[in-house]
């Protein structure tokens, strides 16, 4: 895993002008709520269980009223096929492994670059994970949509959804079942 740079706040800031960085920045707010905006209007908020992912290149500004602690990593690692940020909830997790990985970063300490490599891999699986479940939460929802929609279609059936979403029908009804504890048809 290629860790570039790990740095924090020095202090609560409540804002943060307009920048940019030509690779991935990971941001793990450790304190403090609010939001971070493109230069299009694009609003997402943020909160100590939020982690977010700002491709290259991407125009950022950062708000945070009662003032903003966080843990921002800059990489060429992360392989997200998007080109806005992604703001993902997650859990405390994220926090501790932020903190983990700016102490071995800071400190250097023997055996500090094994630390990094293995804390970035657990940072990066959890965003990989929570988008795969989002992912699988977002299709089950879709499927449920689609089944209201047609719910007066006598001519339903799994395979005729799994054929509509383009998936086997096996996969959608054990995601859809997950999500709704009960099978779409």
């Amino acid at each position: 895993m290629s860790v570039l740079l790990v740095g924090s706040s020095p202090e609560k800031i409540t804002y943060c002008k307009s920048h940019s960085h030509p690779n991935w920045e990971i941001v793990i707010p450790i304190f403090g709520t609010g939001w971070v905006e493109t230069p299009n209007g694009e609003k997402l908020n943020f909160n100590t269980s939020s982690v977010y992912c700002i491709p290259p290149g991407t125009e950022h500004i950062t708000h945070s009223p009662d003032g903003l602690l966080d843990v921002y990593i800059h990489t060429d690692t992360l392989m997200l096929q998007t080109n806005s940020i992604t703001m993902l909830q997650g859990n405390d997790l994220f926090k501790e492994l932020g903190v983990l990985l700016l102490s071995a970063y800071l400190k250097k300490n023997e055996g500090w670059q094994g630390t990094m490599n293995a804390t970035m891999e657990l940072i990066v699986q959890l965003i990989y994970d929570i988008l795969a479940e989002n992912r699988e939460n977002s299709l089950a929802t879709r499927i449920r949509d689609y089944l209201l929609e047609n719910i007066s279609n006598t001519e339903i059936s799994s395979e005729s959804i799994a054929q509509h979403f383009g998936y086997n029908s096996d996969y959608l009804r054990r995601i859809f079942k997950e999500k709704y504890s009960t099978s779409p048809i």
